[in-house]
């Protein structure tokens, strides 16, 4: 009978089960560390993809507000490049806080039909594959 009022009375913790707590703690902060230091890397991927995607849009753009032929050009110089075999320019993009990239550009005209050219925009920068962007313009006056 004393022996079950002596275990009854026991408070507290031994000092083996604070160890097993404080390792288990540790473990769990460690993997909370872990998967932050995971997210910090991906968000930093997926805002460099994201700066990619929005350059290579705005050259794709530029080009197709680009006149089909000498229509609207300063002075009527000819702008064949929707109408006449294929075309192709790079641009150098310079951001503020993103880096330098380079856009390059072509343009195929008759390309998939007679009438219609395909421009091709791809963006890249040393650090990741390039982003591309496939369009289609109508180049012939109806």
């Amino acid at each position: 009978m004393e022996q079950a009022q002596t275990k009854i009375s026991q408070k507290g913790f031994s000092l083996l089960e604070l160890l097993i707590a404080i390792s288990l703690l540790a473990i769990g902060l460690l993997a909370v560390a872990t998967m932050q230091t995971t997210a910090i890397n991906a968000n930093s991927i997926g805002n460099k993809n994201t700066i990619l995607s929005a350059l290579v849009q705005e050259v794709y753009e530029d080009i197709m507000s680009w006149p089909n032929t000498s229509d609207g050009t300063p002075a009527g110089a000819p702008d064949n490049r929707f109408v006449a075999g294929v075309n192709s320019g790079t641009y150098t993009l310079v951001t503020s806080s993103a880096g330098n990239y380079s856009a390059t550009y072509v343009i195929s005209a008759n390309t998939p039909t007679t009438g219609m050219a395909r421009v091709v925009v791809t963006v890249t920068d040393n650090l990741r594959p390039p982003v591309s962007l496939t369009g289609y313009k109508i180049s012939a006056h109806l």
